[in-house]
């Protein structure tokens, strides 16, 4: 069995996934054929095709097109049960991978723990250059956590600053195939944009050990979210406090303390700035909007906030800070921001 696939699910994005495979692909590891490259093609109506079919002349590359689009949690969980690899690391169809990532994480996975938790750069322009994403506090270079242990899950969920702690970047993991494919399928998870988060929580059912690695291996593109730019801020802002409160309960129905600590980790990286008052809210997202504030009013944010949710003059300059940083023209001070709440 080849030790290691590359998953990349993709849709309608052939000029990002190009420079991704073209990343993959200077990768020795790749070269040497010891690692599989898988591209799943969610039925894109652009050049995708054409792009991967480039690849087809290597025999470690396989691309796999649906004959129709069947969201983006079903392309993810098509990927890896198609993947060939003992582990899978998926990536962003619009992420570079760094130079020597695979065969570095290729010597890492020979210690066989059940998921590698990967730290990853942040590019703007699809370019090599990596400032490191830091979104753990306190934890080490190989520090390892045990799911079957509630301390060890606390621990560890007080050490999350940002989403990708709560394994919510695609690229953020290489986990064993075999064990990924024993997750049973909730159909109440498809459809949420949040497949990977649920699987790798699942795993504590599974008593799974996880290993921290700090190196970065993948840049992930900032200001790039599709979300964003079909919906708006406020759909995605929804997207987040409505899918990850609904899988809390879900995945903590039976420990509410559990279930407090990974909202309070979404809480204090959504801080009350992150919602927009009423009067900033477009027309066409307010009805996105009424059903945000009443996830936001779910979590634990402090009584006062959340009585001053459904207000509409809420002033919140905070906010238009955040909308300021990020427009285009401020990237380098978005980079510095960032930079500075990792050290923080």
């Amino acid at each position: 069995m080849i030790p290691l696939s590359v998953c990349i699910p993709t849709y309608n994005r052939a000029s990002y996934l190009a420079n991704a495979l073209k990343s993959v692909f200077a990768q020795p590891a790749v070269s040497r054929g010891e690692v599989e490259v898988l591209v799943c093609d969610n039925a894109s109506p652009d050049d995708t095709e054409t792009v991967a079919s480039q690849y087809l002349k290597y025999k470690n590359f396989k691309y796999i097109k649906n004959p129709q689009n069947i969201g983006f949690d079903g392309n993810m969980q098509k990927a890896f049960a198609c993947a060939g690899g003992r582990y899978c690391l998926a990536m962003g169809d619009d992420d570079i991978m760094l130079e020597g990532a695979l065969d570095y994480l290729l010597e890492k996975i020979k210690t066989d723990f059940d998921f590698y938790l990967l730290s990853f750069g942040i590019c703007y322009d699809g370019t090599k250059h990596t400032d490191s994403f830091v979104y753990l506090k306190n934890v080490k270079d190989g520090a390892v956590f045990d799911m079957g242990k509630k301390e060890d899950i606390l621990k560890y969920l007080k050490s999350v600053k940002f989403n990708a702690g709560l394994f919510g970047y695609i690229g953020g993991f290489a986990v064993k195939r075999d064990v990924w494919n024993q997750i049973p399928l909730n159909p109440k998870v498809m459809g949420s944009g949040w497949i990977h988060i649920y699987n790798m929580w699942y795993l504590k059912n599974f008593g799974c050990k996880f290993c921290f690695l700090e190196r970065p291996l993948i840049n992930m593109r900032m200001q790039n979210d599709e979300i964003i730019k079909r919906k708006g801020w406020v759909s995605r802002l929804l997207m987040e406090y409505k899918g990850l409160y609904e899988l809390s309960a879900m995945l903590f129905d039976k420990d509410e303390e559990l279930r407090l600590a990974f909202l309070s980790v979404v809480k204090d990286y959504l801080p009350p700035y992150s919602i927009p008052p009423l009067f900033a809210v477009p027309s066409s997202q307010k009805k996105a909007f009424e059903e945000l504030v009443a996830y936001a009013r779910l979590y634990p944010y402090p009584q006062k906030f959340k009585d001053s949710l459904t207000s509409p003059l809420r002033l919140n300059p905070l906010y238009f800070v955040r909308a300021f940083l990020n427009m285009r023209c401020m990237r380098g001070v978005k980079k510095a921001v960032l930079k500075l709440r990792g050290l923080l």
